[in-house]
């Protein structure tokens, strides 16, 4: 049988910051090769746009795969009030998303620990945290 080695909580915290260390450098280097992949999709994505809308197609099948170009809109407001007003008065309550921001309920609840609102759910648990000395 072998022994178990016993290692101090120094030597533990220790090696959780070498490795984050090295997660991180792992990251970085992956990061960099995804940036440039991405960077040259793109090239190549705008190159397929600029001749579809050249040609006024908006798909192009090829022995590799279909080429399509697609309206992508992407819809904000800079006036919520008025947004708010809109979907009350049209019922359009399912143009909105259905969500609780984290930060505001969690510091409401430990603020109002006795008043959480009926319908809350609460996944919570303990997280090891380790900062560098």
């Amino acid at each position: 049988m072998t022994e178990e080695v016993k290692a101090s909580l120094g030597q533990l915290a220790g090696a959780v910051v070498k490795i984050r260390d090295e997660i991180s450098k792992i990251q970085k280097e992956a990061d960099k090769k995804i940036a440039k992949l991405k960077e040259d999709k793109e090239k190549i994505e705008a190159h397929l746009q600029e001749h579809c809308l050249e040609h006024d197609v908006m798909s192009v099948k090829t022995e590799s795969g279909t080429i399509m170009c697609q309206v992508q809109r992407k819809i904000w407001t800079a006036n919520w009030p008025a947004f708010y007003e809109w979907v009350v008065r049209n019922d359009a309550f399912d143009c909105l998303e259905k969500r609780i921001k984290q930060s505001t309920m969690n510091q409401f609840m430990e603020e109002n620990p006795d008043e959480i609102p009926e319908g809350i759910n609460v996944d919570a648990g303990y997280k090891i945290v380790v900062r560098r000395s």
